[in-house]
């Protein structure tokens, strides 16, 4: 195998990893944000549960 080829195998290689890190990057974020909603709706469930108390 050439250098030339060893180089575009290699940034072939690099460029998938990008992808994939900012695939998965994009898919972290949307499940923080989710999370993010789930826990102000229970934070505001246990402010009305201590306001009925």
């Amino acid at each position: 195998m050439t250098i030339k080829k060893q180089l575009i195998a290699m940034f072939v290689m690099v460029m998938i990893l990008i992808a994939s890190a900012i695939l998965f990057e994009s898919l972290a974020n949307d499940k923080n944000d989710e999370q993010n909603k789930y826990s102000n709706t229970r934070y505001l469930s246990y402010i009305l549960a201590d306001e009925i108390q």
